[in-house]
């Protein structure tokens, strides 16, 4: 934060880019083995300094900027991290079927029911720090129990997402950003003033492109209101189109089908929605828009297709054998008859 206040942006991108991946590396050597208390606490910890370093990328966007690659690699790894990694504790002890770590599982899930009836009921500190005590020694217990440890899941990256874009694609991560307010001097508090950097993705982009949309906090507070109220009224809206929509439209050119993974307001509006005063048509006649919680959910969707294409062809070598040898029966069984 010293050298981006000073102004040495090549030593605070530096700087920045070795903060980043050392969490990417505790992420991938120690998150899978801490409590759900302690991934708690390392996520909110990497939060605000992710916070930072996303107020710092988009203070230094500029084209084929290498920390639009970083900040693009860092929601792949870490938006929903939290949930994620319950989901895929529980869905590899399910497919297990071990039934004695099923066991801790509910024993786990039970203690967390009844600790949060606890914190309701007001129950005696001490009871309730014995409680969390319990929960704790039983997510370490399932942790190494699971094998989880023994997992390195690759981390993800943009070039994985683009490999799975056809010629008419786009794919766009947007991010909520609160900036820095320079002029106040501290460059390690975020003001309330809020921008959305949206990273797109095309077969043409060498990296991700980077461009912000400035009216954040008009978006939210000003143009939000107004959206619900034209749809909830169903009265004519007039501008949310340009406001929400128009940023996108500029850099989608040639392209029929654009993955959108939102943040922040984005989550509040469908875009299909807005309508084009100048043309009449609704964004939904534009283009196809499919909506992500990441979009490196491109990833398994080209997994289940792969497997599904696997599937069939399977099926049908199968049935292509059966109807062989059903024939060359027939064929057998008629042969006397025609003696």
């Amino acid at each position: 934060m010293l050298e981006w206040s000073r102004g040495n942006t090549d030593l605070a991108t530096t700087a920045f880019e070795n903060l980043v991946n050392e969490y990417r590396k505790h992420i991938a050597d120690n998150f899978v083995a801490m409590s759900e208390y302690e991934k708690e606490r390392f996520y909110y910890s990497l939060k605000k300094d992710f916070d930072l370093f996303n107020a710092y990328v988009v203070d230094q966007s500029r084209e084929g900027n290498t920390l639009n690659e970083e900040m693009f690699n860092n929601v792949l790894n870490t938006k929903g991290l939290l949930l994620n990694a319950t989901n895929k504790l529980k869905n590899k002890i399910l497919t297990n079927g071990d039934p004695v770590l099923i066991g801790k599982l509910h024993d786990w899930e039970n203690a967390k029911a009844r600790l949060a009836a606890m914190y309701y009921e007001k129950t005696e500190a001490a009871n309730i720090t014995a409680m969390e005590n319990r929960i704790d020694a039983l997510e370490k217990d399932i942790n190494q129990s699971s094998g989880l440890f023994d997992l390195k899941d690759k981390p993800l990256s943009w070039q994985d997402v683009k490999a799975t874009l056809g010629q008419k694609d786009a794919a766009v991560e947007i991010l909520r950003v609160r900036v820095v307010n320079k002029q106040s001097g501290n460059f390690t508090v975020l003001s309330d003033s809020v921008v959305y950097a949206v990273m797109l993705l095309t077969q043409e982009t060498p990296v991700p492109r980077l461009f912000v949309i400035p009216n954040g906090n008009s978006l939210e507070k000003h143009f939000l209101p107004y959206y619900r109220n034209a749809i909830f009224s169903r009265i004519d809206d007039k501008l949310c189109y340009d406001q929400y929509w128009l940023p996108f439209k500029r850099e989608l050119q040639g392209k029929d089908r654009l993955y959108v993974s939102p943040d922040g307001v984005y989550n509040q509006i469908n875009l299909n929605t807005l309508r084009n005063q100048s043309s009449n048509k609704y964004v939904i006649d534009e283009l196809e828009i499919v909506y992500l919680t990441k979009t490196s959910d491109l990833l398994q969707t080209e997994k289940v297709a792969q497997n599904k294409m696997l599937f069939w062809s399977a099926a049908r070598i199968m049935i292509s054998r059966r109807m062989k040898r059903s024939k060359a029966g027939a064929r057998k069984h008629m042969a006397p008859a025609m003696s």
